[in-house]
């Protein structure tokens, strides 16, 4: 099981997180995706946007992964 802690070693290098002087922020970058791997990310998103009534992508995935962790 991936621990929750963010830097955590299972965590470090699929996923960059950089902190945002403004605010309490953050900002994700991700490793490079293959392009159907984007498609199915880019299509999770607009889905997960139009349900929610959001123009966030974040608020899309933030939705999407809340709805992976009730599930398991």
């Amino acid at each position: 099981m991936i621990k929750t802690d963010l830097t955590s070693k299972a965590l470090r290098g699929k996923v960059k997180i950089r902190s945002i002087k403004r605010r309490d922020t953050s900002r994700l970058q991700f490793s490079p995706a293959h392009k159907s791997q984007l498609e199915v990310v880019l299509l999770a998103l607009a889905t997960a946007r139009a349900e929610s009534g959001t123009e966030y992508d974040i608020v899309a995935l933030t939705n999407i992964c809340q709805q992976y962790l009730a599930c398991n």
